[in-house]
C-alpha cells in the first residue's frame, strides 16, 4: 500500500520554448531499460499542423536538458501520432504499432497497422502474418506476469473525413514477434484514449481507466483489471476513482519509486458539441486495488495527450508536452516521490552468462513490515521462495525473472529483471549412423554432430576418430566425417569420435560396426578364339565356346586340348594340348595361351565404388530451389541410393538428380549413399546448402507529375460572362519504386467524370477555375499501399477584357470563368476561414473526433 500522507513533487526540467524538441501532442514514449534511457517518437504539432517522426532519448545530465535526438533512428516509422511505445521485456525491445499519419485529401487521415521494434538505437519493421487492424489511440502495456504485451481498443480509421471512424473493443497480445487476438469474453466497452499500466507492486495486474466512449464524446470513469488473459470490472472495489476523463494515451504509467501506478491530467468530455472541454492537472496513485489523490505543491498545467514514462535510470517519472489550451506544449517535467512505499529491488550476478552457469539472484525489500516472504519465477519453469537464490538456465535467450515480496500486513511489492544467456560449453557429440553392418569389402561413412549447452556451438569442434578404444588405435582422419573401410576380415569393430572445443573434450558413445564373413571368392574365365575353325575348349569337363565364360572357386582345374584345323598349340607352361592345368592364385592376374586361337583367363574385378554429389548452387533464398546431382562410378551396376539430410536418412532412394525446394532459412547438409549389386557401399562428399531469408522489400513510394498542358476557349461579347467556358487538358504520369512489383495504379480525380481509372496515365478536361487535387494510389503485389498527390490550380487572367464594362474576353490559365463566379468562390472561402478560426478558439486542437 502507498503511504498517501508522504510528499510528492513535480519538477520542471525545461519549459516550452526552452526544450530542444518541437511542441507536440500524442507522442509515443516509454523507458528503454536496456539502454538506460527514455525514448520518445513522433506526435502532432497542432500549431503548425505538422506530423512528426523524429526519435529522441531522455537521460538526465546529457544532451540539452536531458534530451538528445537519435539520428541513427531516421529510417524508422513514417510520420504519425496516436501510437504507443511499450517495453517488451520478454523480447528485449520497444514495441510500436499503428497510429495515424497526415491527411491525404478532404481531411482524410492515414491509419496504420504496421509493427515496429526499437532496439540499440535502431528501428526495424516486423511483418507478422496476423496483426490488429489499423487504429490509433489504443491502450497498450506489458504484462510481465503473463509474459506478453497486451493491446486494447482504439480508434478505427475514418474513410470520409477526419481520423476516427468509430471505437474498437478487441484485445490482442504480442510476444516473440507475433500478434494473437484474445477472446476474453467480458471486456471494457469500445473506447479510445484510455489510460493503462501494469501495477507491479501489490496488485500484479494490468489496470485500465477511463477513455473516450463512442457516444457523443462522453468520457468514461470505470476501472478494469486484466490478468491471465481476462478482463474484470473492478470499479466498485477500487474506492473513489478519478473523475471520468479521456486520458489521450498515455498519461498513466507505473512509477517504480512510488511503487504505484501514477495518473496525471487528462480531459473531460461532457459536451457532445465540444471535445475535451475541461483539462485536469491532478495526480493520482493506484496501488493495493485503490485510487488515492496526491497533493504535490507544484504541478504541470492541465493537459492531455502528453508523453509519460518511468525513468528507471534516473529514479524519476518523466512527462513531456501534450495539449495545454490553446497550444501544444514542449515542456519537460519529472516526478519524484518521497513516499516510503513497500518497494522491491532485484539483482542478478552475472546478468550475462553462458548456458549452464549458476546465476545468483538477490531481491531486497524496502519499508516492508517483516517477516517478508519472496516468490521467484525465472521464466523457464523454475521457481524459488527465498530472497537470495541461485538458478541455472540451460537454454539460450533473453529471460525475464520476476520476483514478488509479501510483507506482514498484506503489503506487496514486485520487481523484474532480464538475464541474457549465451551458448555454453561443449556438451555432447553423436555419430550417425549409430550402428552398421558391412560386407567384407564394404565402406560406410559416419557423420559426427556436436551440441553445446543451450544450443548450437559457436564454432565447429575438432574431431578425432578412434577404433577399438581399448586398443588405443586412433584413425588419422580428423573432421566431422570419416569413411570406414571394412577390409576382408570378419568381426566386430567399435568406432568412437572425440570432439574438442575451447579446451573441453567430449567422447561419443561407441558405434558397433559388424563386418560379415567373406563369401568364397569366385573367379571367371572368359574365352576368346580368333578362328571359327577352332573347336571349343573343355574346362573342368564343360565345353566353353567362343565368347563364353565360366565361374569357379579358387583351385586347380583341368583345361583340355584346344584343337584347330591344321594347327596345334606349341608346348608351354600352359599346354592345353597336353592337358596342362593352371592354378589361379591371384584374383587380379591374367593367363593367356596363344596359337592360331587365343584363350584368355580373366578375373572380373570392378573398380572401387565411388559416389560424388554436386549442387547447382550452394546458396539460395527461402522459396527457391536447386538441383543435387549424384555421380556413381565403379562397383557393379545396377545401383541403389539412399539420401541423408543433416546426418539423418531421408525417404528419397533414387540415384537420379533431385530438385529440392527450401521453405525455411538454415544450413542443410546432404549426402548420398550408393550400394551396388555386390552389396558394396560408398558415401558421397557432404554438400552444405545455405538458405537465407529473402531481403525485405524496400518501402513502396509513389510519384506523380503533370505535363503537356493545353487549353482552348470559347468567348464572345454577345455571350454572358457565365456562359464562357474553357477546356484544359493535362497528361498525368504515375510511377513507383520499392515494394514488390508489379504495381497497380489508380487515379482519384475529384470533379472529373471518369472517376477511378486503372492506368498510370490519364487525360482530363476541367471546366472552371479553382484548385483540383489529383491523387495517385499505388498497390504492389504484396498489397502495400503508397499515395502521391498533385494540385492543379486554375486562375483568371482578366487583362484581355475588351468588350465593355460587363461582358468581355476572360483569359484563363488554363480556364475561363466569369468574374461573378470568382467573387462567389472568394466569399465562400472567407466564410469558411472565419468559421474555422471561431471553432479554433472554442476547443482544443484534438478536434478530429467523430461527433
Amino acid at each position: 500500500m502507498v503511504n498517501t500522507s508522504a510528499s510528492t513533487n513535480w519538477t520542471m526540467v525545461c519549459n516550452t520554448g526552452g526544450c530542444p524538441l518541437q511542441s507536440r501532442e500524442s507522442p509515443a514514449m516509454a523507458d528503454d531499460p536496456a539502454d538506460g534511457e527514455v525514448v520518445l517518437f513522433g506526435g502532432l504539432n497542432t500549431t503548425s499542423g505538422v506530423t512528426l517522426n523524429d526519435t529522441w532519448a531522455y537521460r538526465a545530465g546529457t544532451g540539452t536538458h536531458g534530451w538528445t535526438e537519435i539520428s541513427s533512428a531516421s529510417h524508422g516509422p513514417s510520420v504519425r501520432w496516436g501510437a504507443q511505445l511499450v517495453w517488451d521485456a520478454s523480447d528485449g525491445y520497444l514495441l510500436l504499432f499503428g497510429g495515424i499519419g497526415p491527411p491525404l485529401w478532404l481531411n482524410q487521415w492515414t491509419a496504420y497497422s504496421d509493427t515496429w521494434i526499437f532496439r540499440a538505437g535502431n528501428w526495424t519493421e516486423l511483418f507478422p502474418a496476423v496483426q490488429p487492424s489499423a487504429r490509433s489511440f489504443y491502450s497498450a502495456a506489458y504484462d510481465p506476469v503473463d509474459g506478453y504485451a497486451v493491446l486494447f481498443g482504439g480508434c478505427a480509421p475514418m474513410f470520409i473525413t477526419g481520423f476516427c471512424g468509430g471505437m474498437l473493443g478487441d484485445t490482442w497480445k504480442f510476444t516473440a514477434g507475433n500478434w494473437t487476438q484474445l477472446s476474453p469474453g467480458i471486456a471494457p466497452s469500445n473506447r479510445m484514449a484510455a489510460g493503462i499500466a501494469f501495477d507491479g507492486a501489490a496488485d500484479r495486474y494490468v489496470v485500465l481507466f477511463g477513455g473516450q466512449l463512442g457516444n457523443n464524446n462522453r468520457s468514461a470513469g470505470d476501472t478494469w483489471r486484466f490478468s491471465g488473459g481476462r478482463w474484470s470490472n473492478i470499479t466498485s472495489a477500487v474506492g473513489a476513482p478519478p473523475s471520468p476523463r479521456s486520458l489521450e494515451v498515455d498519461q498513466m504509467t507505473w512509477d517504480t519509486q512510488a511503487g504505484a501506478v501514477l495518473l496525471f491530467g487528462g480531459c473531460h468530455d461532457n459536451d457532445p458539441a465540444n471535445h475535451c472541454n475541461f483539462l485536469y492537472s491532478d495526480t493520482w496513485f493506484f496501488s493495493g486495488g485503490h485510487w488515492s489523490l496526491q497533493s504535490p505543491t507544484i504541478v504541470p498545467t492541465g493537459r492531455y495527450s502528453s508523453g509519460m514514462a518511468d525513468d528507471l535510470a534516473d529514479h524519476a517519472l518523466v512527462l513531456f508536452g501534450g495539449y495545454t489550451y490553446p497550444l501544444d506544449a514542449s515542456d519537460t517535467w519529472t516526478f519524484a516521490s518521497n513516499i516510503s512505499a513497500f518497494t522491491l529491488t532485484a539483482l542478478a550476478s552475472p546478468a550475462v552468462a553462458a548456458a549452464g552457469t549458476p546465476i545468483a539472484f538477490h531481491s531486497l525489500a524496502n519499508y516492508g513490515t517483516p517477516p517478508i516472504s519472496y516468490s521467484w519465477r525465472f521464466g523457464d519453469g523454475g521457481a524459488a521462495a527465498t530472497a537470495l537464490t541461485n538458478h541455472t538456465y540451460l537454454s539460450v535467450g533473453l529471460w525475464t525473472a520476476n520476483v514478488w515480496a509479501n510483507a506482514t500486513g498484506g503489503a506487496r511489492a514486485y520487481a523484474f529483471l532480464n538475464v541474457t544467456i549465451s551458448v555454453g560449453p561443449l556438451s555432447s557429440v553423436s555419430v550417425a549412423p549409430s550402428t552398421a553392418t558391412l560386407p567384407p569389402w564394404g565402406w560406410q561413412g559416419f557423420d559426427a554432430a556436436s551440441s553445446c549447452l543451450g544450443g548450437a556451438c559457436p564454432s565447429p569442434p575438432r574431431y578425432s576418430w578412434a577404433m577399438n578404444r581399448p586398443l588405443g588405435s586412433f584413425n588419422a582422419t580428423t573432421g566431422s566425417v570419416v569413411l570406414f573401410t571394412a577390409g576382408g576380415t570378419a568381426g566386430t569393430t567399435y568406432l568412437f569420435v572425440n570432439a574438442t572445443l575451447n579446451g573441453v573434450t567430449v567422447q561419443s558413445h561407441p558405434v558397433l560396426v559388424q563386418v560379415l564373413p567373406s563369401p568364397p571368392t569366385r573367379y571367371v574365365l572368359t574365352f576368346s578364339i580368333n578362328h571359327a575353325v577352332c573347336s571349343p575348349v573343355l574346362f573342368n569337363g564343360s565345353s566353353a565356346a567362343n565368347g563364353s565364360s565360366v565361374s569357379f572357386l579358387a583351385g586347380t582345374y583341368p583345361l583340355h586340348a584346344l584343337t584347330c584345323t591344321g594347327h596345334t598349340f606349341s608346348r608351354s607352361t600352359y599346354r592345353s594340348d597336353a592337358g596342362a592345368v593352371q592354378t589361379f592364385s591371384s584374383p587380379w592376374g591374367n593367363v593367356s595361351v596363344s596359337a592360331n586361337g587365343t584363350l584368355w583367363v580373366n578375373y572380373t574385378a570392378n573398380p572401387p565404388l565411388t559416389v560424388s554429389l554436386v549442387a547447382s548452387a550452394t546458396t539460395v533464398s527461402t522459396g527457391g530451389s536447386l538441383t543435387l546431382t549424384p555421380t556413381i562410378s565403379g562397383g557393379a551396376s545396377p545401383y541403389t541410393c539412399l539420401w541423408s539430410l543433416n546426418g539423418t536418412n531421408t525417404s528419397q532412394t533414387g540415384c537420379a538428380a533431385a530438385s529440392i525446394a527450401f521453405a525455411h532459412p538454415g544450413t542443410y547438409t546432404y549426402r548420398v549413399w550408393a550400394t551396388d549389386s555386390a552389396s558394396h557401399v560408398a558415401g558421397s562428399n557432404a554438400v552444405a546448402i545455405t538458405v537465407s531469408a529473402p531481403p525485405a522489400p524496400a518501402p513502396l513510394v509513389a510519384f506523380a507529375n503533370a505535363t503537356s498542358l493545353t487549353g482552348s476557349v470559347v468567348t464572345g461579347c454577345a455571350v454572358s460572362a457565365s456562359a464562357l467556358s474553357t477546356s484544359y487538358e493535362e497528361n498525368f504520369t504515375g510511377n513507383a519504386r520499392g515494394g514488390s512489383p508489379p504495381y497497380a495504379f489508380r487515379w482519384t480525380e475529384p470533379g472529373a467524370a471518369s472517376g477511378f481509372l486503372s492506368s498510370s496515365r490519364n487525360f482530363t478536361t476541367y471546366f472552371g477555375y479553382g484548385v483540383y487535387l489529383i491523387s495517385l494510389k499505388v498497390n504492389d503485389s504484396a498489397g502495400r499501399l503508397a499515395w502521391a498527390n498533385l494540385t492543379v490550380t486554375i486562375t483568371i487572367d482578366d487583362s484581355s477584357l475588351r468588350c465593355g464594362p460587363h461582358v468581355g474576353v476572360i483569359s484563363l490559365v488554363p480556364y475561363f470563368l466569369a468574374a461573378g463566379l470568382l467573387a462567389a468562390v472568394v466569399a465562400v472561402v472567407v466564410i469558411l476561414v472565419v468559421l474555422r478560426k471561431h471553432r479554433k478558439r472554442e476547443e482544443p486542437p484534438m478536434h478530429a473526433f467523430v461527433r
